[in-house]
């Protein structure tokens, strides 16, 4: 039987936030949230026509190395993606996102 709680995943449509309350109820895991606040984008995720996933926004209050959310299935890559991200503040930080969805703060330095 499928599972008609999930939004079916169409391309270049729109981006997917990251929330309990969102279309796929994605929920924030390890004390991790959105930063909130004017001109602090929500957490979302994105897949173009090309099939390239895409991830934006800025989180807070959890620790190095614990999961910051869990993608959707259809989402997640094939082979663990470790990414460099600009820290708000200065620094940066390693972001690895992994084959079962998990996305985790793996470092920083700021």
């Amino acid at each position: 039987m499928a599972d008609t709680r999930k939004p079916k995943l169409i391309a270049d449509t729109a981006w997917y936030k990251v929330g309990p309350s969102q279309a796929y109820q994605i929920v924030f895991e390890n004390g991790w949230a959105n930063v909130g606040g004017s001109g602090n984008p929500d957490v979302q995720w994105y897949v173009d026509g090309e099939g390239e996933k895409k991830l934006i926004g800025l989180v807070d209050g959890g620790d190095e190395g614990t999961v910051i959310f869990n993608l959707p299935e259809e989402v997640r890559p094939r082979y663990k993606q470790i990414y460099v991200c600009a820290v708000d503040g200065g620094g940066t930080a390693n972001v690895g996102v992994y084959p079962n969805g998990d996305v985790v703060l793996e470092g920083y330095n700021g």
